[in-house]
C-alpha cells in the first residue's frame, strides 16, 4: 500500500476514536451558551456571509458549526472504510488500484448504490475520498476559528489552542505545540477558566511543558477565582501538600473545600470529611466527618461534575451487622467504632448506640464536647427502652440552660425526622 494512501486510512481508523483527553469543563460554557442562543434563530447562510464580513462571533459559531460537521463526514467515511474491510484487513494495493480507477470518474450516485450493496472496492474508494473532503472541511472549519481568536474572541483562542496541541481526538490540524500553547495562554489571559485550568493542569503534570509548580498554582488560583468547583478543590489539595500557600485575605484551604463542596464537587466534600475525621484543621469531628462522606456519596449519585469520591470506601470499615470490620489500621479504629454506633443508632435504633453518641458528646471522644448534643441522644436512647442512659440525662438536663434546652429540641427533632427516614 502506498506509504501517502496507508497514512490516511490510519489516520482515519485513530481519529474516529473518543478524544484523547476528556475535557474537564465545557468551554466557557456561560458565554458559549449565551452565544450560541444569540445566533440560534439566524440561518446558517447569513451567519456564513456575518463569518466572511469579519464578525468575531458569527465566525466562531460557523466554524464550530464546519468542524462538528467535518467530524461526523470523517465518522462516516470510516464506517465504509471499516465496511471493506475482510477479516479485519485492508484491501491490497492492487485491489485498490483497480477500485480507484474504477470509480474515480463515477457518478456519486452509482458509488453510493454500489457500496451500499456491499461492493467492497465501492465502499474502500467512498471512505477514502469521504475522508479527505472532510479533512478539507475542518481546515477550513479551522480557518474561521482562527479569525475568531485573532479577534480576541477568547473561547474561539481556546478552541483554536486545543487543536494546535492536539487536545481533540481528531487530528484534523497539524499540530503545532508553540502556536498552541500561545493561543492557550492568550485565552487565559482574557479569564478564560478552561484555558486557565488547562495550563495549570500542563504546568503543574509537565504535561506538553517543563514541569512548573508554582506557574501552574498561578494559573490553578486564577481558576479557583472564577468559582470553578475542580479547581477550588485542586488548589486546596495543593496547598494541604505544601504546593503554594494561601495569600493574605484569600480563601483558605477549608475556604476552598467547602466553595467546592458548594459548586458540587463529591471529591472536596470527601476531603473535608477526612480532615474533620483526622482533626486537620480544626477539632476532630468524627460526626462531622460522616455528614461530608454522606454528602459526597449522595454528590457521586447525582453525577456531579463526572467526579467520583473515595467516600464508599469509607463505608466498607464496617461488616453487614454494621459492626466495625477488624483488622483496621490504627487511624481508623476508633472512628469505625463511632461509625457503627452512628450506623446502627440512625438504622436500627439501637439504644446502646445511641447512648454511645451521647457518651461521646459528653466526654469530647471524637468529637467536640457539646452537652447539647450528649443530651439529645441520651433522650433517644431512654425513648428507645435503655433505662441506663437515664441518669446521664437528668445529670445533663440539670446543666442546661433554658436556651440550650430549645437548642437541643430543635436539634433532638432533627435527629428523630433523620432516623425515621432512614428506617421509612
Amino acid at each position: 500500500m502506498p506509504c501517502r494512501l496507508s497514512c490516511l486510512i490510519l489516520a482515519m481508523v485513530f481519529n474516529h476514536t473518543i478524544d484523547a483527553q476528556a475535557q474537564t469543563h465545557a468551554t466557557n460554557s456561560n458565554s458559549t451558551a449565551a452565544l450560541e442562543q444569540k445566533w440560534r434563530a439566524v440561518a446558517p447562510a447569513e451567519i456564513a456571509r456575518a463569518a466572511n464580513s469579519g464578525n468575531a462571533e458569527a465566525q466562531f459559531i460557523y466554524g464550530i458549526s464546519e468542524w462538528n460537521a467535518a467530524r461526523e463526514d470523517n465518522n462516516l467515511a470510516f464506517r465504509w472504510t471499516t465496511a471493506s474491510m475482510s477479516g479485519g484487513k485492508f484491501l491490497s494495493e492492487d485491489e485498490q488500484k483497480s477500485a480507484r480507477e474504477k470509480w474515480a470518474n463515477s457518478p456519486q450516485t452509482e458509488l453510493r448504490s454500489a457500496a451500499e450493496s456491499g461492493n467492497r472496492g465501492a465502499q474502500w474508494f467512498l471512505g477514502v475520498t469521504n475522508s479527505a473532503a472532510a479533512m478539507a472541511r475542518a481546515s477550513k472549519a479551522f480557518d474561521y476559528l482562527l479569525k475568531s481568536a485573532e479577534q480576541g474572541l477568547s473561547f474561539a483562542e481556546f478552541e483554536t489552542a486545543t487543536r494546535l496541541v492536539g487536545l481533540h481526538g481528531w487530528h484534523a490540524v497539524p499540530t503545532d505545540l508553540k502556536r498552541g500553547l500561545y493561543w492557550l495562554e492568550r485565552a487565559a489571559s482574557h479569564g478564560h477558566e478552561s484555558s486557565q485550568h488547562r495550563i495549570a493542569d500542563m504546568f503543574i503534570a509537565g504535561e506538553m511543558v517543563p514541569l512548573d509548580m508554582t506557574r501552574g498554582i498561578e494559573f490553578l488560583e486564577k481558576a479557583a477565582a472564577q468559582h470553578c468547583a475542580i479547581a477550588e478543590y485542586q488548589l486546596a489539595r495543593h496547598y494541604a501538600q505544601g504546593n503554594g500557600r494561601p495569600q493574605p485575605g484569600k480563601p483558605s484551604v477549608t475556604d476552598l473545600l467547602k466553595a467546592a463542596a458548594d459548586h458540587g464537587s463529591s471529591g472536596a466534600l470527601h476531603y473535608l470529611g477526612e480532615r474533620a475525621r483526622l482533626g486537620i484543621g480544626g477539632p476532630k469531628d468524627y460526626m462531622r466527618a460522616i455528614r461530608y462522606y454522606e454528602a459526597a456519596q449522595t454528590a457521586d449519585e447525582r453525577g456531579a461534575l463526572n467526579q467520583r469520591s473515595a467516600s464508599p470506601a469509607i463505608y466498607s470499615l464496617l461488616d453487614d451487622n454494621l459492626d466495625a470490620r477488624f483488622p483496621l489500621a490504627a487511624e481508623f479504629v476508633r472512628f469505625a467504632e463511632f461509625l457503627a454506633c452512628y450506623s446502627k443508632a440512625t438504622e436500627r435504633r439501637d439504644p446502646k448506640a445511641m447512648s454511645y453518641l451521647g457518651e461521646c458528646y459528653r466526654s469530647g471522644e471524637g468529637v467536640p464536647l457539646s452537652r447539647i448534643q450528649a443530651y439529645c441522644w441520651f433522650t433517644l436512647a431512654v425513648e428507645h427502652g435503655l433505662a441506663s442512659a437515664q441518669p446521664p440525662l437528668e445529670n445533663l438536663r440539670t446543666a442546661l440552660s433554658e436556651d440550650d434546652r430549645s437548642a437541643a429540641a430543635r436539634y433532638l427533632e432533627s435527629l428523630r425526622q433523620q432516623i425515621r427516614k432512614r428506617n421509612s
